[in-house]
């Protein structure tokens, strides 16, 4: 299950939209949603910037052996995991949503 968006936060009296997904080991990037432009448009009332964040997350007992075929540890509350994130990452949808509107 998916809350759109994930996070909101305000700076200089203008709200942003982040959109957060993830992904397991040994995938290292999250797909952007395929409904982007649906969620831009149904945020574009309190903030017409957004952004898109990608957190990848591994068992920190995984081996990370590139032939495991799939046999990755699962991730349980309470172990530990090592999370990849490496920013916020514009959002192009929320871009070309915003200049059509203001066709």
């Amino acid at each position: 299950m998916h809350i759109d968006p994930s996070i909101w936060f305000e700076e200089s009296e203008s709200a942003y939209w982040v959109v957060v997904r993830t992904a397991k080991y040994p995938d290292k990037e999250a797909m952007l949603p395929p409904n982007i432009n649906e969620i831009a448009q149904d945020c574009a009332h309190m903030g017409k910037v957004g952004y898109f964040a990608s957190v990848s997350l591994v068992n920190s007992a995984d081996p990370f052996e590139p032939d495991a075929n799939g046999n990755y540890l699962s991730l349980y509350r309470g172990n530990g995991m090592f999370v990849r994130f490496e920013g916020l990452k514009s959002n192009l949808a929320m871009q070309i949503i915003t200049d059509n509107t203001k066709e």
